[in-house]
Parts: C-alpha cells; sequence; structure tokens
C-alpha cells in the first residue's frame, strides 16, 4: 500500500509547473488568434478591396469596349444604309422616277449630312425636275464638302449657262479643267459661254479642243462657228 500510495502522491512542483504550462499556452493562443484575426482582417479588407478595384475597372473597360463595339456596328449600320438609298435613288434616276429617287437620296443624307454623293445626285434630280436654285445649293455643297470634284464644278457651269450668267459659268467650268483638262464636254460649254459672250476667238479655241477631244457637239460647233468667222480660226470678235 505504501508504495501505492507513493505512487499516487501529488508534488507541488508538479501543480506549479502544469500552472506555468497552461499559462503560457493560453497567451500563445491568445496572441496566435489575436495575430491570426489582426491578420486575416487586414488581409482581407486588402483583398476585398483590390478585387472590388479589379472588378469595377474590368467593368468600365468591359462597358468602353462594348460601346466602342456597338458604336462600330452604328456606324457600319449606318453605312450601309446610305449606300443602298444611293443604290436605289441611281436605279430611280436612271428609270426617270424622280420624285422617288429624290426620297431616297433625301433619306441618304439624313444618315450622313457630309456625303457628297448624295448631294449631287440629288441636284441632278433637281435638274431634271427643273428646280435650278435648290440643284445650285446642293452642288454648292458638294463643293463645300469635297472642293476637287470636278463634276459639280461642270453641273454649276450648265446651270450659270441656262440663267445667261456668262462669267459665272466660264469661272465653275475653268475649275473644273483645271482639275481634268482633257474633258470634251466642258470645253464646249466653255466655248458656248464665250460665243454668248461674243467672244469668238475664245470660243472657237475651245470648241476646237473639245472637237479633237472627241466630242461630237463640239465637231458640230466647231463647223459652225468657224464660218461665222469667215473661215479663220483666229476671229478676234469684241467681247462683252
Amino acid at each position: 500500500m505504501r508504495e501505492q500510495d507513493s505512487q499516487h502522491k501529488e508534488n507541488p512542483k508538479d501543480y506549479l509547473a502544469i500552472v506555468v504550462f497552461i499559462v503560457v499556452l493560453l497567451l500563445f493562443i491568445a496572441s496566435s488568434v489575436y495575430l491570426i484575426q489582426t491578420t486575416k482582417k487586414d488581409s482581407f479588407d486588402n483583398t476585398f478591396k483590390t478585387v472590388s478595384r479589379w472588378i469595377s475597372d474590368s467593368w468600365h473597360e468591359g462597358k468602353r469596349l462594348l460601346e466602342g463595339r456597338k458604336d462600330i456596328w452604328s456606324q457600319s449600320k449606318k453605312k450601309r444604309e446610305v449606300r443602298k438609298h444611293l443604290r436605289t435613288g441611281h436605279s430611280l434616276y436612271r428609270k426617270k422616277i424622280y420624285h422617288e429617287a429624290l426620297g431616297e437620296f433625301d433619306k441618304a443624307i439624313e444618315l450622313d449630312p457630309d456625303n457628297y454623293r448624295a448631294y449631287f445626285w440629288r441636284g441632278r434630280v433637281h435638274i431634271k425636275t427643273n428646280r435650278l436654285k435648290e440643284a445650285t445649293a446642293d452642288f454648292q455643297k458638294v463643293i463645300d464638302l469635297k472642293a476637287d470634284y470636278a463634276e459639280a464644278y461642270d453641273n454649276l457651269g450648265w446651270i450659270h449657262l441656262k440663267l445667261e450668267e456668262y462669267d459665272r459659268s466660264i469661272n465653275y467650268l475653268s475649275r473644273s479643267l483645271e482639275l481634268k483638262p482633257n474633258d470634251g464636254w466642258t470645253h464646249y460649254t466653255r466655248g458656248r459661254c464665250y460665243y454668248k459672250k461674243g467672244n469668238l476667238h475664245k470660243a472657237l479655241h475651245d470648241i476646237k479642243t473639245s472637237c479633237s477631244l472627241g466630242y461630237k457637239q463640239g465637231c458640230q460647233a466647231y463647223k459652225e462657228y468657224r464660218e461665222k468667222s469667215n473661215g479663220s480660226d483666229s476671229a478676234n470678235a469684241k467681247s462683252k
């Protein structure tokens, strides 16, 4: 029994060691929990902020790209619509269905106010329907948008010839010839203006050039004008 009693006898030093161990363990656990909680909180906050910022940036970038793509799609669709109206307008113009052709060119201009071709062909419709004031405005718009579009100057020259405004007609036709000097029609039309002004010498020069470029009406007019100049290309009538 003594031996048994002595085995179960508790030593005070053992209690002290156990208490110290428990206290140290509790302090370690408390410190660890605090450290973990503190670390988690900072890490969570930083991670949350990073993820939030990434999501926000990605959202805005995606939105920007989508809006850009939509704009490209919209512009592409608008261009297709403009081309469609122009093609339809040309077809109606060739068939001399001018009222409907005018509507097609109006729609093209509504979609694309800077489309010089739409203004040009609308001007051509106005000429065919004898609306010269409207035609003049459209061809002037063409020049504003594309200053080197010779055909617009040709049409303005023709309009002012018809209105008997010969000097203005000559100015427009001369500008056209600066852009395309080998155009028989333009030489012929400017020659007619000079003839109307009484300048037979310049008229003959332009008409002869027109004929040499293969414009048949120019050849016919050259014979007529030459007869009036007594068979000489150097006739020198007084200009008005």
